[in-house]
């Protein structure tokens, strides 16, 4: 959707008829590569597009490149302007700044700064309307894997959500106790019952045991438990 400028031979200034330039300063790497980098921002800015002119285009290169600070020196640059306002005062925030400067919410007003500011240009010819501005201009274009805070009433739905598909859970889960329980007590009902036929048929077997063939003291301990198991059953 970009329309892009096309700078045509007649559009660059022609070195053989140019004056010698007064830089005697060799061009470093960096300032070739913020040149290259103005003139493809330029070339290929879709909202002014072809409406400008020769002056204008290379203008605002030139304005790209000297402007062309890095993130550090303008941070600094807003650092010195605070203390210079403030009574050579730091900027108490800074660490606030660091850590919410590369939350989505900012990110995305910045850009939105950024785009309304890029569509206004002071040079003749040049595009001066940003009511024209695609909507793309302002729309979040940060990482891919970023992505935008919802608003409060969604997140308060998401919240319900969340807390009803947990009471699902934990009346799912509660019903599967009460039925682990249930069986729990069956099993051991049943393991009592059995107990208790075995204590049964056991001291029932104690009580009819044969007693002819043994001694005294034999005769007076199964005499004993007899007793014992007797009044356990309410035997009189």
């Amino acid at each position: 959707r970009s329309s892009h400028v096309i700078v045509a031979e007649n559009e660059v200034p022609p070195i053989a008829t140019q004056e010698k330039s007064s830089r005697s300063v060799k061009w470093t790497a960096e300032e070739e590569e913020m040149l290259i980098s103005g003139w493809l921002t330029i070339s290929n800015d879709s909202v002014i597009g072809n409406a400008q002119t020769r002056g204008s285009f290379w203008g605002r290169v030139t304005d790209y490149f000297n402007t062309g600070w890095s993130d550090n020196q303008i941070i600094e640059a807003a650092r010195l302007n605070w203390k210079n306002a403030h009574k050579k005062k730091e900027f108490p925030y800074m660490h606030i700044w660091e850590m919410v400067k590369d939350e989505p919410k900012w990110v995305a007003q910045i850009e939105a700064q950024n785009a309304s500011k890029k569509a206004k240009t002071s040079e003749s010819g040049a595009y001066t309307s940003s009511s024209n501005c695609d909507a793309d201009e302002y729309s979040y274009g940060g990482n891919e894997s970023e992505s935008r805070p919802i608003g409060q009433k969604a997140a308060k739905r998401k919240e319900k959500r969340k807390k009803e598909e947990l009471n699902v859970e934990f009346e799912t889960r509660w019903k599967r106790l009460e039925e682990f329980q249930a069986k729990k007590l069956a099993v051991l009902n049943e393991i009592k019952n059995k107990a208790k036929d075995d204590t049964l048929r056991a001291d029932y077997e104690i009580l009819m045991k044969d007693t002819t063939t043994m001694t005294d003291q034999q005769l007076a301990i199964h005499n004993h438990m007899c007793s014992i198991i007797k009044a356990r059953h309410d035997i009189p």
